[in-house]
């Protein structure tokens, strides 16, 4: 997704770097999933990853800034989750359920940084907005591609707009965020299963 990481994405210097970077986002979203954008502050965030308000800034400049660093890591994460699902099966059935799979577990594993994504992206600058819009569209198509071809082996309905099935399915797989509970009865890999079988493409398991 180049167009929303040109826009918010500085610079980085290795591997802890990353790493430490990563975890102020999840921990950024997890204060913005609690207190909700507006009241989360820096403070609490440098607070919790063990970091001086000053040395918060060395990672990011402001809450703005970080709030767009968020939408764009889950940009990012369903982006390589697709691109690494296409690269999974041979026919589009088979891609498809590895979409389902990647999608569903890449939610799961980042929902609340997902919740914030849905929550706050009207809160970002124009530019981002847009910018991150566009990647949305692009990862739409992906799935639009996928669905087309699946319809095309006859393992979707051909009678049916490959866009409706599309945003179908996108609905009912992005919506995990909102009722997924670690603590639930079934993983996400069950969960994700339950929906490819629900449309059809896979057998029952023994």
């Amino acid at each position: 997704m180049p167009r929303a990481q040109k826009a918010v994405r500085r610079q980085r210097n290795g591997r802890d770097y990353d790493d430490r970077f990563r975890g102020i986002l999840d921990v950024a979203a997890e204060v913005f999933y609690i207190r909700g954008f507006p009241q989360g502050t820096l403070t609490e965030i440098a607070d919790r990853v063990g970091l001086t308000q000053p040395a918060l800034y060395h990672y990011v400049k402001s809450k703005d800034e970080l709030l767009a660093l968020i939408v764009n890591q889950v940009a990012t994460d369903l982006s390589a989750a697709a691109d690494q699902a296409l690269t999974e099966g041979d026919t589009g059935a088979e891609k498809l359920q590895a979409l389902i799979h990647r999608v569903t577990a890449s939610i799961v594993a980042n929902r609340k940084t997902f919740t914030v994504y849905w929550q706050e992206l009207k809160s970002l600058p124009d530019e981002i907005r847009i910018a991150i819009r566009a990647d949305e569209r692009q990862f739409v198509n992906q799935i639009l591609g996928v669905v087309e071809e699946a319809q095309q082996e006859g393992a979707l309905p051909a009678d049916q707009p490959a866009w409706v099935l599309t945003e179908a399915i996108l609905g009912m797989v992005c919506w995990v965020y909102q009722w997924y509970s670690p603590d639930g009865p079934m993983s996400e890999d069950q969960i994700a299963f339950a929906f490819i079988r629900l449309l059809g493409l896979a057998p029952a398991r023994s």
